[in-house]
């Protein structure tokens, strides 16, 4: 897993999960790519927390690149959610998968999450 910013990359298995946080205003963008799981759930928060907090008012966090989620890494999605929702952020999910848009269904956690109008 491997988190990615400005200042280049943070992890141990690049092979799993890639995170990118690009901060901006006035959004800031988490993208996620490969495999969010047990292994990998905790990078999600720590790349949260490399989100400056004092300028984006919104967070993007780009599914578009997951192959595979677990019970692990919805928890940690859910987790990041509302650290960042606590910090005042609004909070959008951008190109969930239709396995993961269907668990978050069934869970009714699309009550939970928003996401990125259609452009």
């Amino acid at each position: 897993m491997s988190a990615q910013n400005s200042s280049g990359t943070v992890g141990r298995d690049p092979e799993s999960l890639t995170l990118t946080v690009r901060s901006g205003v006035p959004a800031a963008l988490l993208l996620l790519a490969g495999e969010l799981d047990i292994a990998t759930a905790p990078l999600v928060t720590e790349a949260a927390n490399l989100i400056d907090r004092t300028t984006p008012e919104c967070v993007i966090v780009d599914l578009s690149g997951l192959e595979f989620v677990d019970a692990a890494g919805l928890s940690a999605l859910i987790q990041t959610r509302e650290e960042l929702t606590a910090s005042g952020f609004l909070v959008l999910l951008r190109g969930t998968p239709p396995c993961l848009r269907r668990i978050l269904e069934i869970t009714k956690l699309t009550r939970t999450f928003a996401w990125e109008p259609p452009v």
